[in-house]
C-alpha cells in the first residue's frame, strides 16, 4: 500500500458515552462546523484523514453548501453521508438485514429513495402530491411561478433548507395554446416563451448557482419544450460539464396520464382533432413512436433521475 485516506465519522468529534448517557466534556465540538475544525486538526497531525462522514439527524445545518465550503477552507471535504436507520422501533432487530421484510423495504427505501421538492404554480396540488411522497422528511411542496426569479430563488432557499442541498432538477413547467397563425397574439407567444424557454432558462441558473457552489455535480433535465431547451440543453452542458453538472434533455412526445395540460381540455379538443375518444387519447400518440407503446409519467421520472 503506497498510501491511505480516511474518513472520520463527525460523531467522534463529538460527546461520547454508553448506550445509557452521553457524558459531556468540556472542549468538545457542539456544532458540526466545529466538528470539522477538530478534524482538520487530525488531518493536519496524521496527513491521511481527509474525509469527513456526517450523520443525520445529529449534523443537520441549513445550509450544507455553506458547510461543505467551510469544509473545503480547512482542507477536508465532506464524505459519506449517514442516515438514522437504527433509532426507529422498526430497526429494533436490523435495518437492511433485518429479518422483517417491511423494515428491511423501509430502510432501503430511505437510503435509495430521493428526497423531493415538488414545485408548482398550484400550491394545493404540490402539497397533495408531497404528502403521497411521505411527508415533510422525504417531500415538501413549494409554490412557484417559473417566470419568476423571486419565487425560483425562494424555491432553491426552501430546498437547501429542507434537505440540504440540490442534486436533481427537471425543468418541465409547460403550458400548451396551439392557434393558427393569424389568431395568435403576441400575448400568446410571450406567455409560452416565458413559461417554457425564460422559465427553464431562469430554474437552471438558479440551480448551476447551487450545484456550483456545492461542489459535488448534479443534473439538470429538460422534459417540457422541445426546439428552445434542445439547444439550452447543449449550450448548458458544454458549460457546466467541467464543473461534474450533467444536462440532458428527454423529449417523451404526447404524455398524457397525469397531465395537468390535457386534463385542462387540451385533451378533449386534440381528441376531437384526431377523431378518436379522449381515453384513447394516450393510444393514439403511441402509434406515432417507434416502440408503438403509450409513455407514461414514471417513464419521464426514470428515464430523469440519472445515476
Amino acid at each position: 500500500m503506497t498510501s491511505q485516506a480516511v474518513e472520520t465519522p463527525s460523531w467522534a468529534y463529538g460527546n461520547s458515552g454508553t448506550r445509557f448517557k452521553v457524558f459531556a466534556q468540556e472542549g468538545v465540538p457542539r456544532t458540526p462546523r466545529e466538528k470539522l475544525e477538530d478534524a482538520a486538526q487530525v488531518h493536519r497531525l496524521t496527513g491521511a484523514a481527509p474525509g469527513v462522514a456526517l450523520h443525520i439527524p445529529w449534523d443537520r445545518v441549513d445550509d450544507y453548501a455553506a458547510l461543505a465550503a467551510h469544509a473545503r477552507d480547512l482542507g477536508l471535504r465532506v464524505g459519506t453521508i449517514n442516515a438514522n436507520v437504527f433509532q426507529d422501533d422498526a430497526y429494533r432487530l436490523g435495518s437492511v438485514c433485518s429479518p422483517d421484510p417491511a423494515a428491511r423495504r423501509a430502510a432501503l427505501a430511505h437510503l435509495l429513495g430521493a428526497c423531493v421538492v415538488v414545485a408548482d404554480l398550484n400550491g394545493d396540488a404540490a402539497a397533495q402530491v408531497a404528502g403521497e411522497l411521505g411527508g415533510p422528511d422525504r417531500a415538501v411542496a413549494v409554490t412557484v411561478d417559473v417566470t419568476s426569479e423571486e419565487q425560483i430563488g425562494r424555491a432553491f432557499a426552501a430546498a437547501l433548507l429542507a434537505f440540504g442541498g440540490v442534486d436533481l432538477v427537471v425543468n418541465n413547467a409547460g403550458i400548451s395554446l396551439s392557434k393558427p397563425l393569424l389568431e395568435t397574439a403576441a400575448e400568446d407567444w410571450d406567455l409560452q416563451h416565458a413559461i417554457m424557454a425564460r422559465g427553464s432558462f431562469l430554474v437552471s441558473r438558479a440551480a448551476a448557482r447551487v450545484m456550483l457552489e456545492q461542489g459535488m455535480g448534479g443534473d439538470i433535465a429538460y422534459g417540457a419544450a422541445k426546439a428552445d431547451q434542445a439547444h439550452q440543453v447543449r449550450l448548458l452542458a458544454a458549460e457546466l460539464g467541467p464543473h461534474g453538472v450533467r444536462v440532458n434533455g428527454v423529449n417523451p412526445d404526447g404524455v398524457v396520464r397525469g397531465s395537468g395540460i390535457f386534463a385542462g381540455g387540451w385533451g378533449a379538443r386534440r381528441a376531437a382533432v384526431y377523431g378518436v375518444p379522449e381515453e384513447k387519447l394516450g393510444e393514439y400518440y403511441a402509434r406515432r413512436t417507434l416502440l408503438k407503446r403509450e409513455v407514461l409519467p414514471e417513464h419521464v421520472a426514470n428515464a430523469a433521475f440519472l445515476r
